[in-house]
């Protein structure tokens, strides 16, 4: 993606790629019982081009991570199942923090890690679904 921005003080271009390719297993060991794993690997590069008369902010970053995640879910009675999950997050700054802004600076990305766990469930053919 392409970017031009202009303002009265500055103008420069913004070139952003993105690659990220995913994989993700399922598999059900014993009946009931699901199994998913999965990962992604992001890949950013951010590239800005000042083309104002008064400064230069020319600069690049590249950020890159392999994002794991993990679920189960077990149907304890048909229809109605518990689940877990835990999953790693990735997210990268934007150019104007990093590259072009007038306070910008070398900052990481921002990582997280979240579990979840709870019962899903339906009744009547879908009359009443429920996810706590």
């Amino acid at each position: 993606m392409n970017v031009t921005r202009t303002s009265l003080r500055s103008a420069f271009t913004v070139e952003e790629q993105n690659l990220a390719p995913f994989a993700q297993y399922e598999f059900s060991p014993l009946k009931g019982l699901r199994f998913t794993l999965g990962a992604r690997y992001e890949d950013y590069k951010m590239e800005a081009d000042d083309r104002s008369p008064t400064t230069n902010r020319d600069g690049e970053k590249e950020y890159s991570k392999l994002v794991r995640k993990a679920g189960a879910t077990y149907e304890y009675v048909t229809n109605h199942r518990l689940w877990a999950s835990v999953a790693e997050g990735f997210y990268v700054p934007d150019t104007g923090t990093t590259v072009t802004g007038l306070n910008a600076r070398d900052l990481p990305p921002e990582t997280s890690l979240t579990y979840g766990a709870g019962v899903r469930g339906q009744f009547w053919q879908k009359a009443l679904v429920y996810d706590v």
